[in-house]
């Protein structure tokens, strides 16, 4: 029964002090956008997680290798071909070896 009594009292309280009802609002969205913040700035980074140990672990793998069977012949004439200005080289295949 006290503890009714009390909030009613507060109620009461707040019902004629408006301007502290608005107070306490802003106070608790603050507070809770404080804790928020506060909960995201203490995350771990991603280099203690398992996902950076797993990338790791693919880069490590073995590369393949395959063998050039046949080479590829143009059946285009040279002449017609279009020539990049910005490459140094002409031939799209230079970057593979």
């Amino acid at each position: 029964m006290e503890v009714h009594n009390e909030l009613t009292e507060i109620k009461e309280y707040l019902r004629h002090h408006r301007i502290a009802m608005y107070a306490i609002i802003v106070v608790l969205i603050v507070l809770t956008y404080a804790l928020v913040i506060a909960l995201k700035s203490t995350r771990t980074p991603l280099s203690n997680t398992t996902v950076q140990k797993d990338a790791e672990n693919v880069s490590q793998t073995k590369t393949t290798t395959v063998e050039l069977k046949t080479e590829y012949e143009n059946p285009f004439a040279e002449e017609t071909q279009y020539v990049n200005p910005f490459s140094t080289s002409k031939n799209p295949f230079d970057t593979l070896q």
